[in-house]
């Protein structure tokens, strides 16, 4: 039977299994979480989507970030209507939508402008401006 993932614009279409489970080991999100109504919302679509056990990567810009802060700052056409979410406040969300085993990520430590050579990936988060969590689905 046929389901489908959608907030505002781009749904996204797949198939049940036979028997009835979902397709996806794993969904990304990559900075799509600040520009959308109910970022809750979507995590449960992004929920609902996966198997069990499988993993929802979330990448954000971390609003407490040097980098969060930036870009709220600057108002530029892409970031004006940002809701940019904290790390923290993103992984309250997964957790209350069911997810648990979180492993984060981040990485640019500079502004934009000041970076010319590569960043390092570090885990943790509260450092880096861009962060990645992967959150595995409760059975």
């Amino acid at each position: 039977m046929p389901c489908c993932v959608s907030d505002i614009v781009f749904p996204l279409f797949f198939v049940r299994d036979n028997d009835g489970s979902c397709t996806f080991d794993y969904v990304l999100t990559a900075v799509t979480l600040a520009f959308v109504r109910d970022p809750g919302k979507v995590i449960s679509e992004c929920a609902r989507a996966l198997r069990a056990k499988g993993s929802l990567i979330a990448a954000i810009i971390d609003k407490n970030s040097f980098l969060g802060e930036y870009y709220l700052r600057k108002k530029g056409l892409f970031y004006k209507n940002a809701k940019m979410l904290t790390a923290g406040k993103t992984a309250a969300l997964l957790k209350k939508t069911g997810f648990n085993k979180f492993i984060f990520y981040q990485n640019i430590f500079k502004k934009p402008e000041e970076i010319k050579a590569f960043q390092p990936v570090k885990q943790g988060y509260g450092r880096g401006g861009f962060v990645v969590i992967r959150a595995q689905k409760t059975l």
